[in-house]
């Protein structure tokens, strides 16, 4: 691109920073769709871990940026040119070999469709409308909020039990928990444990409420929705009638909390959770695609 260069940063420096969070914010704009994950997004002014590409105009201005983490690519571009170009020098560089995009307007998704990359996988975003009717939980089971002090190491064993089909959340460790407790937008009321009748935590709905994540009206008015961050039941409870309920009690709090609006993101090859979320009157509003960067 004309008077751009392309760099691989061991870290940003301040300005570029600020650079980088401009592009987000267009693109963001643009597609209404945050570029990058929020894991990724904190990479940018903690102190990057990750391998790093920059392209940068001549004024200081961030055309692309790019950034992998355990062979897996995420950017964002001022346009699909500069993604594709972006997108290349990872190529190239051989560090990765899967590349997320969020969104069917992400110039990610147009820079890997125009290089004709394979789709190895599909995350699904849901909505729905605030609130919903709630069904009652099974007569054993109660609800309590999670405590980071004593529940943090059953947490991760449940999950870990819950996910092994899914290793990106089923390979949370203990730092990742703690990075998302220590986040602005936790709040422990809003993470609900299910346990039975001896206290063991069987299932949980992690609900999230993020004052940057909104969604627009009919008439044109921005209003903050809640989501469904992690959701699950215990491997020796599913089948039992504790999903559904489990569901109605995160978004009957989210309601409460006075959010009209909620969304959530499912892999699309997880068809009981597809089925379970649809039944609650989710929709499909858009969808996140892996791609294979190499045969």
């Amino acid at each position: 691109m004309t008077d751009a260069r392309l760099s691989q940063p061991t870290r940003l420096t301040a300005s570029q920073q600020e650079a980088v969070a401009a592009l987000f914010a267009a693109e963001e704009s643009r597609s209404g769709r945050r570029p990058l994950d929020e894991s990724r997004r904190i990479l940018v002014t903690s102190g990057s871990a990750a391998d790093q590409w920059l392209l940068i105009a001549a004024d200081g201005t961030a055309l692309a940026y790019a950034n992998v983490v355990d062979s897996v690519a995420e950017l964002s571009g001022l346009d699909e040119t500069a993604a594709a170009e972006i997108l290349e020098a990872v190529r190239e560089s051989g560090v990765a070999d899967l590349v997320w995009t969020h969104g069917e307007r992400s110039v990610a998704r147009q820079a890997a469709v125009a290089a004709g990359l394979p789709v190895v996988r599909e995350l699904l975003l849901l909505s729905a409308e605030l609130p919903r009717q709630v069904r009652p939980m099974p007569a054993d089971v109660s609800l309590r909020p999670f405590d980071a002090e004593r529940d943090a190491e059953p947490w991760l064993a449940l999950n870990r039990a819950a996910f092994v089909d899914l290793p990106d959340q089923a390979s949370w460790s203990s730092a990742d928990l703690q990075e998302r407790l220590a986040a602005p937008w936790f709040d422990p009321d809003d993470f609900l444990l299910a346990v039975d009748a001896q206290g063991a935590v069987i299932g949980f709905h992690w609900t999230k409420i993020d004052p940057a994540a909104t969604v627009t009206d009919d008439q044109g008015q921005s209003h903050v929705s809640g989501e469904v961050f992690v959701m699950a039941v215990a491997p020796e409870r599913q089948g039992t009638g504790l999903a559904a309920p489990l569901l109605d009690a995160g978004l009957a709090h989210l309601a409460r909390r006075g959010l009209t609006r909620v969304h959530l993101f499912v892999d699309a090859s997880n068809r009981t959770a597809v089925r379970l979320y649809e039944r609650a009157g989710f929709s499909v509003v858009d969808t996140d695609r892996m791609y294979r960067l190499r045969p």
